[in-house]
């Protein structure tokens, strides 16, 4: 009888060589998706979250261990998410979800993404966000092969709301520069008030009013960018 063939992920037997390398069971899909982008990021979310819940653990799991694991799929879904909604500093993303007993089920919900980036952005500098903001407008530039120096006056409204739920135009910036609150007035009605309630406006405006010199350094970085 002819030797059998077995699939080292699965351990089912074929008679031939070709329906070996054919066979496309779910532990191979994972192993031979490690170097997919969702799955690195999943897979680095999986050891944070590891080590938080297991502190004293000094062995670190290898990518096969996280394929093996009943989270796998949370992982991904978690990585996948990161990717489409830019989610800035990921790892304290992963941190926040943990550090407060979010739910598993919780993880894609985007209530919970924006009860995190409402902490993140009140802890971030005003150098940090004028930093993001300028890559956004390089970025933009690049997408709609425009001058990214016109961004303010060119991006579109909708996109720009979308940037404002996901985080990924700050506060810090709409309304402690002119650009960012020349961006707000093009906004209409439904798109303000839609805007403000992602923003909490008091608090913001005495956390700009309480760092004035950092938000006079930043209003100039944007007019040096606006002149050039």
């Amino acid at each position: 009888m002819k030797d059998q063939l077995e699939c080292r992920f699965c351990n089912k037997t074929f008679q031939k060589e070709s329906t070996l390398v054919a066979h496309m069971c779910e532990p191979k899909r994972r192993i031979l998706a490690e170097n997919d982008k969702a799955n690195r990021i999943g897979y680095n979310a999986w050891l944070i979250f590891r080590r938080l819940i297991t502190p004293n653990a000094k062995k670190t799991p290898s990518y096969e261990d996280f394929t093996k694991n009943k989270y796998y799929t949370t992982f991904v879904k978690l990585g996948k998410r990161i990717i489409d909604l830019h989610i800035p500093e990921p790892d304290n993303f992963v941190k926040y979800l943990v550090m407060n007993s979010v739910k598993f089920s919780n993880w894609g919900k985007d209530f919970v993404y924006e009860m995190y980036i409402r902490e993140m952005t009140k802890k971030e500098t005003v150098q940090r966000a004028a930093e993001r903001t300028v890559l956004l407008m390089q970025q933009w530039g690049m997408d709609q092969q425009q001058d990214w120096k016109t961004f303010w006056t060119n991006v579109n409204t909708t996109q720009s709301l979308h940037w404002i739920r996901v985080g990924r135009l700050s506060p810090w910036v709409l309304l402690g520069t002119e650009q960012g609150k020349s961006l707000l007035d093009r906004f209409d009605q439904h798109q303000l008030q839609e805007a403000t309630g992602y923003i909490e406006l008091d608090p913001w405006r005495i956390r700009i009013a309480r760092n004035k010199r950092d938000c006079e350094w930043m209003q100039d970085v944007f007019n040096q960018i606006k002149e050039q």
